[in-house]
């Protein structure tokens, strides 16, 4: 049987496995989730090592429980060494540092954190754009016996397919790079749009220091999304292709700019209050604030005045 997801997980994080689950299934997507152990007498190491090799996609739910466990370490291990890069998608589920060799095999891998890439939006599409990928095959080829008339047939098949292909390879090829082109656009602009979302709901929430951290985590990947998306569309011409690329980016962008520009405003405005305020009163508290509301700021735009406030803040 061949699946489109392998969920690698902890068993203590089954909860949020089940939200992965359950989005999965809302989509129409096939996994394979270990939920109950594999059953006596059979091989542990067999049923985990096929699954990994009939599903496409393997989904690792990254935590410090799953770090700590040797079956994730070593499912892993199995799946760094059969899929390609792409097909692998770590899912950040807390800020527990990863391990370094957990780093070193997952490289530049593009990860995922949970925090402000929910499972139902963000994750779903990082599959689905995984899944989108031609050059996989999730049928394996089976091999017939021919008969003798057929297999004298093979050598003019095989001939005039290789005209065939001399003929079209140009053509075909760019077809290809048009087509990921087009699904990649499409990828980009709705996890802007998605991480814009969920950053407008976290402004919701009360104005805690972390929230403003997430905040601006969200908006930055939206706004790296949204660049990656007009880059792709300047490759190509509106006029022949007006509907690949209909959609419009100009307007997210702006959304998203001005959002950035907002939060760098008050934040570069409360580090200049605090640091005045610091300089009357000596409170370390003031200072502390400072720190924090240049933190925020220059994470969004680097400013040689902010940071020359916290060299001000060592001197004093």
């Amino acid at each position: 049987m061949t699946y489109d997801v392998f969920i690698s997980y902890s068993r203590k994080d089954a909860r949020v496995a089940d939200k992965v689950c359950s989005a999965l299934s809302e989509s129409g997507i096939s996994y394979f989730i270990d939920r109950e152990g594999i059953s006596a007498g059979v091989s542990f190491t067999e049923v985990i090592a096929r699954a990994i090799d009939e599903s496409k996609v393997f989904l690792l739910l990254a935590s410090d429980n799953a770090y700590k466990s040797k079956f994730t370490a070593a499912e892993v291990f199995y799946a760094f060494n059969h899929k390609k890069p792409g097909m692998i998608i770590p899912f950040i589920l807390d800020e527990a540092p990863m391990p370094s060799q957990l780093e070193l095999m997952l490289g530049p891998t593009h990860r995922l954190e949970m925090r402000c890439n929910p499972i139902e939006t963000s994750l779903i599409l990082a599959v689905k754009h995984a899944l989108n990928d031609e050059s996989y095959q999730s049928e394996k080829i089976k091999r017939k016996k021919a008969f003798w008339p057929v297999l004298a047939l093979i050598p003019l098949v095989a001939a005039g397919a290789f005209i065939l292909f001399n003929m079209h390879q140009t053509v075909t090829a760019e077809q290809a790079r048009f087509d990921q082109a087009s699904l990649d656009y499409v990828y980009y602009i709705n996890a802007a749009d998605s991480l814009t979302r969920l950053a407008n709901k976290l402004k919701e929430s009360p104005a805690t220091s972390s929230n403003t951290d997430h905040q601006i985590s969200c908006l930055l990947e939206a706004r790296a999304a949204i660049r990656k998306a007009i880059v792709i569309k300047s490759m190509y011409s509106d006029d022949d292709h007006p509907e690949a690329f209909r959609a419009e980016t100009a307007a997210l962008s702006t959304v998203i700019c001005d959002r950035l520009d907002s939060i760098y405003e008050a934040w570069s405005g409360f580090a200049r209050e605090s640091y005045e305020l610091y300089r009357l009163t000596g409170l370390e508290s003031e200072a502390q604030f400072v720190r924090e509301s240049i933190s925020h700021a220059v994470r969004i735009y680097s400013n040689d005045e902010l940071i020359g406030l916290l060299d001000k803040l060592q001197e004093e």
